[in-house]
């Protein structure tokens, strides 16, 4: 009887296989998701963009860049003319996923808003910055602790000392005319390019919104500075900030959805009614841009991050403790914008953020810092950054 079962279960296994045999399904080519990085240049025509649309990979150029920089950068012996030649020459190049180094590309990110509801206009910043529309924008950021040690200073006070690695991808633009004209007729220079929208969908794009950076890439391509910071009685930490920056020379801004796709806002030269003439050099170097906001006829600061910064910090005064913000318990840390001279002092301190009662002593604190001057083609220029003034009870 058993046998007979089993026989009989042995048939029905047997009938299974071979109708799975007879219809077996194959497998589907792999589609192009909406959701993945693009691989083709892209196509400014376009009236819209695929749902959860993300752009070019930027790491991955990056990535490629990088791995290509004793090719693409310009040797002490060769001149600009030279360079240029050899680059034209090498602009067929394949770089990542068959794009070549004179293809278009467009770079997604999300944007930061904030929404006047007495006046419907909503301000899109780049996100990455803390203040307003840079030609810096940071992408990425990754930190990877790395244990602790016991230090002490002069005086033998002990602290533990925490230790990080912090990791920013940036994309480095240039100026076009066409979007300082944009900027500066809406009016919003410090806080970047502005929207009409009613209640709701300002409420909808604030959660949606996404920046696409499109064009093409510049030297010096790819660029990576690394900064310290001095892990100090009140801030126990030593983190080593490493930027890697992407170099792009913009040809448009689109703002849209990230969701849907939707093309929101355009901006490009074709778009301007207020053009401006400016002579952008062919050959650039990681620091020769215009920050969006400064007028083209004057040489602006150049823009470096708070890690770099704070690598180059010679002399710190450590900020008065207002009595009656101590005796109200209020802590905490003030950002400040500043501009580092030529000759490394601090000149225009402003406040980003922070408790009010502490401002004014984080503002007469860092007027007294000390830098080494940032070195841009072996001579000193002027550099805008953020720093952090740290107030801490019982430090």
């Amino acid at each position: 009887m058993h046998l007979k079962r089993l026989f009989v279960v042995l048939l029905i296994c047997a009938g299974t296989m071979q109708a799975f045999a007879q219809h077996k399904v194959t497998p589907r080519p792999a589609s192009h998701s909406s959701n993945s990085f693009v691989t083709t240049p892209f196509d400014t025509s376009l009236q819209a963009l695929k749902p959860l649309y993300r752009g070019h990979d930027a790491r991955a150029v990056y990535t490629a860049l990088s791995a290509k920089e004793s090719t693409l950068a310009k040797s002490d012996f060769e001149t600009s003319a030279s360079y240029t030649e050899r680059l034209r020459a090498l602009s067929g190049t394949a770089l990542v996923h068959g794009m070549t180094l004179t293809d278009l590309y467009a770079f997604s990110f999300k944007a930061k808003t904030s929404y006047d509801a007495d006046t419907q206009i909503m301000k899109v910043k780049f996100s990455g910055e803390q203040y307003g529309i840079q030609p810096i924008t940071q992408w990425s950021e990754s930190t990877v602790e790395g244990g602790s040690y016991i230090g002490s200073n002069n005086f033998g006070v002990k602290r533990r000392i925490s230790i990080f690695h912090t990791t920013h991808y940036n994309i480095q633009t240039d100026q076009p005319s066409w979007l300082l004209a944009e900027i500066t007729h809406q009016a919003f220079s410090e806080n970047g390019l502005a929207l009409t929208e009613d209640g709701p969908t300002a409420r909808l794009l604030s959660n949606t919104l996404g920046v696409l950076l499109i064009g093409s890439l510049t030297p010096p391509y790819a660029t990576a500075e690394t900064g310290v910071n001095t892990p100090t009685i009140d801030n126990p930490v030593d983190n080593t900030t490493v930027d890697r920056t992407l170099h792009v020379k913009l040809s448009a801004v689109w703002l849209y959805n990230l969701g849907t796709g939707e093309v929101i806002k355009r901006y490009g030269k074709a778009a301007s009614e207020h053009d401006l003439t400016i002579d952008i050099p062919a050959i650039q170097t990681s620091k020769s841009v215009y920050p969006i906001g400064a007028h083209p006829t004057t040489f602006p600061a150049v823009n470096i991050s708070s890690g770099v910064a704070a690598g180059m910090l010679l002399e710190k005064t450590q900020p008065f403790y207002p009595p009656i913000a101590k005796a109200a318990r209020v802590s905490g840390t003030v950002v400040l914008q500043v501009t580092i001279s030529e000759t490394g002092l601090i000149e225009s301190p402003r406040v980003v953020s922070g408790p009010a009662m502490l401002q004014q002593a984080a503002l007469d604190a860092v007027k007294n810092w000390r830098y080494r001057p940032y070195l841009l083609n072996n001579e000193p220029v002027k550099v805008e950054t953020t720093v952090n003034v740290i107030f801490a009870l019982g430090g």
